[in-house]
């Protein structure tokens, strides 16, 4: 997949140190790659962005860059991932989000990712958390 982000001037993340974030969550794909890939208009894509169907993280210009490790070997998603991030209220903290989405857990997935959990059958258990954490974010 083409139009990998690797934090051009333009292309900063809207929080925090983009060179962190693309060590913690990244590589990025922009939204061409995506749409190609996907087989989507940017609109479509944006859509799904806003329905929590695709992570999307915000940059400075109101664009979207989108993690690759969200996606499998053949762009696919992860069994779940629309509940897990409607669960997490994703789109109050995108950032934290994918973070916690993509950073092994020692404590809640002994090693393994959010994501790695979900992709091996495990989604209740990932569900579980993420609702737990949208309730501590809405507090």
């Amino acid at each position: 997949m083409g139009g990998r982000r690797d934090g051009d001037a333009g292309d900063e993340p809207a929080r925090r140190d983009d060179k962190l974030w693309e060590e913690l969550v990244g590589p990025f794909y922009d939204i061409t790659s995506i749409c190609r890939s996907l087989d989507v208009s940017p609109e479509v894509a944006r859509r799904m962005v806003e329905r929590g169907e695709l992570l999307g993280l915000p940059l400075r210009g109101g664009e979207f860059i989108f993690p690759s490790r969200q996606f499998g070997v053949r762009v696919e998603l992860p069994p779940g991932l629309p509940e897990v991030l409607t669960a997490m209220r994703a789109s109050l903290d995108p950032w934290g989000s994918a973070l916690w989405l993509f950073q092994p857990s020692p404590i809640e997935f002994d090693g393994l990712t959010a994501v790695e959990m979900m992709r091996a059958g495990r989604l209740e258990s990932v569900l579980a958390i993420a609702q737990e954490l949208g309730r501590f974010w809405d507090s």
